[in-house]
């Protein structure tokens, strides 16, 4: 039954129950279940966040969108309608002659803005129990959702309702209302609220969850619909509470309960559009008048607008002071504080600011580009810059702590920032010291000179009219973070050193400075790791920054000035006084002292011995566990076949990073496969970006075999970024074994020259590449993988690539190897179901690329690199025989031969005459 779910415990994004076990469904067994028992989810937002994850569940594991259940959107007893969705589709059919299973969700609304008393909600929580009741086909059955644990303090600081609507007392009655319901109804409970008050850090907004606390309440939905084994046997039971229906009583009880029977105050009370049934229309005239205020408001705000007057940032009316003057533009940076944080807005109490909509930051770094040079929270304000659009002139260049050495490079995508740095860039913001006071330390003089030196030399690389301010360290929340190191390193004496030694460092270069430790100690509840923080506080300090380089009129009028430190430059004294802080001169104790990978200058190299260290134990050890325990769970002992077909491979989805097949197992390599492999089977790998990425997870996994660095590579990448280019280095091509090919993301975009040039030149290319390999090598073409658009974050990816463009590109590469005699490799659906493991929509991160090696290798050298048990290729359904009928198809096809809008620049990407592939 539900209630022998509790106690338990969360771990995992698994509810594990002290008295009894129930399945995990997979989305294998969820399509099973649903197909028996079609799903209907009624209500409001909080049931329909379970109905959406078993959807996009079964959507990631390629089901489609055709799957037997729906959802019904009535979020209050206030709301009349009961049989649409979101979209307003009727869903009376699906719900009357289809759903075998429904869920009802409702109360969230009807404590808060929909609130109309106690009686109220009962009487019409009952009514559309008893409604939904006749209208489900016979047979079907119904459980009612009770109301789940909500989190005021967790609230969003815009859902200042979710924060007073929701006293402990009310949110108690209004679960003993539900249960009445329930007994009087003689309708199954569905309650999850030991699993939600469990599951607090998974809080979204106080009211609705991540995924930890979501897939156990589907799975128990799951168990419920379909049992243990999806087949109807050992189903979890609903909960049908232990009281008598005595209406009568509970109503009078509930009357008295102050707390329940008002609308809480600051809860607002001009929401509900439908009214309330016995108010004579007091709510529904609430709203009314509020819309009419709204009006009104927006007018005034266009007619001040069109006047050139401020508005006030938190209130959208003109500040005032108290003697009803408008408060001055703040100035100065240390005009900003003292302030509170409201509605995602930094309001300082002695001046305005202006806030920026997003059309005006894109506007301000149109004018003004912009970069962020350091560690990770300079790198958050480029982040919230470009809610502006994703084309903005704002990049980060990461540089994170003083031993690091290079100066212009991206974070994770690795790209030379030195142009953009040194010819475009008009403000930067130096943000560094976060890294140096932990794992990173070498100590406070080490620290401040070569502080200095790095704002000299950025002032240097900048153009002369651009500016550079300096950040100083935030307030670090050691209570709210779940990392070990970010604890143990930063003890408040060392805080105060080094917030010092910057500001000191600001003084003696004549660097200004932005500061926003008061913004981040009113704003300390919003971090998830103690470091950084979440948009009601980063928002603000991008719009400070904003602030400073636009101004208040957004064209360079008003600029808030920075901040110059009130300090002379005395770094001899200074110095004297950090050297005695015991705290600051030592490393903390806990925190690791294995990640300088750059080593310190004055310790006899001892950092960089302990990193080394580490490294070479996490590769030979470490990684060797993890790949041994991957493997043990790949060798059929799961029930399943081995994986022989590379048809077989999907559907599946990823599991602790490792690719799991539906039909089958796939066995996971070891990195002693890899070796023992390409010595076998020496391999080259040719081709573009993609092609470079799995060429770099084979010689990481050789090298963690224990491979010296010094000894020849039976590896080796020879680079061709496109169709139309052909490199002449064949040197190790009669060594190689094996091959594989990546070409076609740029010549679907950026280096487009058609359709038949592509095709032709892709055809020679490869005829180029077998003549030179030893007979009988095998060819390996990998296909386009997904390529996902919405995480572009550069011109080319956003304008260049469609979906229909990409898929002729597909058909093409499976033409190709038809007609060549060579295999393909298609991931598509691994990529497919990693969408978010891409910083720029088209690199995938480290585990992809360790899943797609594993398959190649699985090809090249069987299970173990036994050379037995090999991943057979699929070939593709295609016949060479229409190779001319496609061409002429693929030639005609307006959307793969349209790139309007696609940047092509007339020097790097032309289709020269006579070059390869050229027509």
């Amino acid at each position: 039954m539900n209630s022998d779910l509790f106690p338990g415990t969360l771990e995992d994004s698994t509810w594990r129950p002290e008295k009894c076990t129930f399945a995990e469904y997979t989305p294998d067994m969820m399509m099973e279940c649903l197909r028996a028992v079609p799903y209907l989810s009624i209500g409001d937002s909080l049931g329909e966040q379970v109905y959406t994850y078993i959807r996009d569940e079964l959507k990631k594991a390629g089901y489609g969108e055709d799957v037997p259940m729906r959802q019904v959107w009535s979020p209050s007893t206030s709301v009349p309608y009961f049989q649409s969705d979101r979209n307003g589709k009727n869903q009376n059919d699906f719900m009357t002659q289809v759903a075998e299973f429904a869920t009802i969700s409702i109360g969230a609304w009807d404590i808060g803005v929909h609130w109309c008393g106690t009686d109220e909600f009962y009487d019409g929580l009952k009514a559309k129990v008893l409604k939904y009741k006749a209208l489900l086909k016979p047979g079907a059955r119904l459980a009612l959702y009770n109301i789940h644990y909500i989190y005021p303090d967790k609230c969003g600081e815009k859902s200042t309702w979710c924060r007073t609507c929701n006293p402990i007392g009310k949110v108690t009655a209004y679960r003993e209302i539900v249960q009445m319901v329930a007994a009087c109804t003689s309708t199954g409970l569905l309650d999850t609220y030991p699993i939600t008050k469990e599951g607090r850090n998974s809080s979204i907004d106080g009211l609705h969850y991540r995924n930890q606390v979501v897939k156990p309440k589907a799975n128990i939905v799951m168990n419920m619909m379909c049992g243990s084994d999806v087949k109807g046997n050992n189903k979890l039971g609903l909960w049908y509470p232990n009281i008598e229906c005595n209406e009568a009583e509970a109503k009078a009880r509930w009357r008295r309960d102050p707390v329940a029977n008002v609308h809480s105050e600051g809860c607002p009370d001009y929401a509900n559009k439908y009214g309330c049934p016995n108010d004579g229309g007091a709510a529904a005239q609430k709203y009314l008048e509020h819309e009419e205020e709204k009006a009104r408001q927006k007018a005034a705000e266009e007619a001040a607008k069109a006047a050139g007057v401020q508005t006030n940032v938190a209130t959208n009316a003109p500040q005032k002071e108290e003697a009803g003057t408008e408060l001055p533009l703040c100035k100065k940076h240390e005009d900003l504080f003292p302030g509170k944080l409201h509605d995602f807005q930094w309001v300082p109490e002695k001046c305005r600011l202006k806030f920026y909509t997003k059309q005006e930051i894109a506007q301000c770094l149109e004018r003004k580009p912009f970069a962020a040079i350091g560690d990770s929270l300079g790198e958050q304000l480029v982040f919230a810059l470009r809610s502006g659009g994703a084309n903005v002139s704002a990049k980060a260049v990461w540089s994170p702590s003083m031993q690091w050495n290079t100066l212009t490079m991206s974070h994770k995508t690795k790209i030379n920032l030195m142009d953009y740095v040194t010819k475009e860039v008009e403000y930067a913001i130096l943000s560094f010291g976060m890294w140096d006071i932990g794992v990173h330390w070498c100590g406070v003089e080490d620290f401040y000179h070569k502080l200095k030196a790095k704002i000299l030399k950025y002032r240097s690389m900048l153009k002369p009219s651009a500016e550079m301010v300096l950040h100083n360290l935030h307030y670090i929340n050691t209570e709210k973070s779940n990392m070990k190191w970010v604890k143990a390193c930063n003890p408040i004496g060392k805080m105060r050193v080094y917030r010092e030694m910057i500001q000191m460092a600001a003084a003696c270069t004549g660097t200004k400075m932005i500061d926003t430790l008061p913004l981040t100690l009113e704003g300390q509840e919003y971090t998830h790791d103690g470091v950084h923080y979440d948009e009601p506080v980063l928002r603000p300090k991008a719009n400070i920054l904003m602030n400073m380089m636009c101004g208040a009129d957004g064209e360079g009028g008003d600029r808030l000035e920075p901040w110059v430190p009130p300090m002379e430059c005395n770094e001899e004294a200074a110095m004297a006084r950090w050297l005695a802080v015991p705290d600051a001169n030592k490393f903390s104790e806990g925190c690791p002292d294995f990640q300088n990978e750059y080593g310190c200058p004055n310790d006899g190299g001892a950092a960089l011995q302990r990193n080394k260290d580490y490294r070479a134990n996490l590769t030979r050890t470490a990684l060797e566990k993890v790949d041994t325990a991957r493997r043990a769970n790949h060798t059929g002992d799961s029930g399943k076949e081995m994986c022989r077909d590379a048809g077989d491979l999907y559907p599946g989805e990823v599991v602790d990073g490792q690719w799991e097949p539906r039909k089958c197992s796939l066995y996971f390599s070891r990195v002693t496969d890899y070796y023992k492999c390409l010595v076998a089977k020496p391999l080259v790998v040719i081709g573009d970006s993609v092609a470079e990425q799995l060429y770099n997870m084979f010689l990481r996994k050789v090298r963690a075999a224990g491979a010296a660095p010094t000894s020849p590579m039976p590896l080796k990448f020879i680079p061709e970024p496109t169709a139309h280019f052909q490199s002449e280095d064949d040197s190790f091509l009669s060594e190689a074994k094996a091959a594989t090919l990546s070409l076609g993301v740029w010549d679907a975009g950026v280096r487009w020259c058609g359709t038949d040039n592509f095709y032709t030149s892709m055809k020679r290319k490869i005829a180029f590449y077998k003549e030179r390999l030893p007979e009988g090598a095998p060819f390996y073409l990998q296909n386009i993988h997904y390529v996902n658009m919405e995480r572009c974050n550069g011109p080319y990816c956003s304008k260049c690539y469609t979906r229909e463009r990409l898929a002729v590109y597909r058909e093409m590469i499976e033409m190709l190897a038809v007609c060549t005699g060579s295999h393909v490799i298609d991931i598509y659906n691994l990529t497919l179901s990693a969408t978010t493991n891409t910083q720029d929509g088209v690199h995938y991160g480290s585990k992809v690329q360790e899943n797609k090696a594993n398959i190649l290798l699985n090809m090249m050298c069987g299970r173990g690199a036994s050379n037995i048990d090999h991943l057979v290729p699929v070939k593709p359904s295609v016949s060479c025989d229409d190779e001319e009928a496609s061409l002429a198809r693929w030639r005609n096809d307006a959307k793969a031969n349209d790139i309007e809008g696609c940047p092509r620049e007339t020097k790097a990407h032309k289709c020269p005459e006579g070059s390869l592939g050229a027509q």
